[in-house]
């Protein structure tokens, strides 16, 4: 389940992880902050690579939004982006980012508020960028063989 992304979503999402850099360096550049922003980006990003399950539907469902914001961003006229093809990710792939997934919401569940809304503003930035082609092979070259990888490991540790 794929929702497609228009420039107004990939400027909505690029300017919430813009802001979002500003304020960091603006308010005393604390390492805290880039680090969970960071892990919501790549969160994100693999996030955005699912093309099944919960998680997909989720992403899925931000899209929506996303656009209507950036609809009012760049002035109304909008345009779609190309599709992306997703099946890349094997199933340890699947595994690997359940088990990140939950090691990052267990980290979100040990943060204060303001730590906590970096790491939800990275994995929506993550995810809205994630959908453009560009970005997409990207992760597809650097971030997917390395989830799969680790993936295959955990479900090797578990047979």
């Amino acid at each position: 389940m794929t929702a497609v992304i228009t420039l107004g979503g990939v400027a909505a999402g690029g300017s919430l992880l813009v802001f979002t850099l500003a304020r960091w360096a603006r308010t005393g550049r604390r390492l805290d902050r880039m680090i969970l922003l960071a892990i919501g980006l790549g969160m994100g990003l693999l996030a955005a690579g699912c093309s099944g399950g919960l998680l997909a539907w989720i992403t899925a469902h931000t899209a929506g939004p996303a656009n209507a914001v950036g609809r009012v961003l760049i002035g109304g006229a909008d345009q779609a982006v190309a599709d992306v093809h997703r099946d890349e990710l094997a199933v340890g792939g699947g595994v690997a980012i359940t088990v990140l997934l939950a090691a990052a919401l267990l980290l979100a569940r040990f943060c204060c508020t303001d730590l906590r809304w970096h790491l939800a503003i990275g994995a929506l930035s993550g995810d809205l960028l994630g959908r453009t082609p560009g970005v997409s092979a990207l992760v597809a070259d650097t971030l997917t063989p390395a989830v799969n990888s680790l993936g295959e490991h955990i479900l090797n540790s578990l047979n």
